[in-house]
């Protein structure tokens, strides 16, 4: 196991999401921003900050038992060319975000792939919108609190 849960449970949660039949329709879930190749809406995977305590004093093997209660910022992005209306494309990302949020309530420890992982939740939500380029453009992000216990 690596010193952190931080990669492996963004990787996790990327590949699960887009393996799921639920996800909306022509929305793309990627590791990170696809760039130029972004079609309509995608879900991707942001930065992963949080605090690490240590549950206790290394014992004979070195190793010390420590909790991280981390957040990750997985943003989902909309744009719509030639549209003005941003409520267009602020449904899109909220569509987008309601499969996240509900395929994480019910699987909050990701099948149990993550050794370490013991939760992940939606705590929080941020929502922007505007017109660029003649494109109305939506960026959701949700703020995922991830709780692990490494040995």
């Amino acid at each position: 196991m690596a010193g952190t849960v931080a990669a492996a449970t963004k990787r996790t949660l990327i590949g699960l999401l887009a393996a799921d039949p639920g996800r909306p329709a022509d929305t793309q879930v990627e590791y990170g921003f696809p760039g130029r190749t972004l079609e309509r809406a995608v879900i991707y995977a942001g930065k992963i900050s949080g605090d690490v305590q240590l549950a206790s004093m290394a014992g004979p093997t070195g190793r010390v038992s420590r909790r991280e209660d981390l957040m990750l910022d997985l943003h989902i992005a909309a744009t719509t060319p030639g549209e003005s209306d941003t409520a267009v494309v602020e449904d899109q990302v909220c569509e987008a975000a309601e499969f996240v949020a509900h395929f994480v309530a019910g699987n909050p420890t990701l099948d149990g792939s993550v050794d370490g992982l013991k939760l992940i939740r939606v705590a929080g939500i941020e929502l922007d919108s505007d017109v660029e380029d003649e494109s109305a453009v939506a960026v959701l992000t949700l703020k995922l609190a991830i709780m692990s216990h490494i040995r």
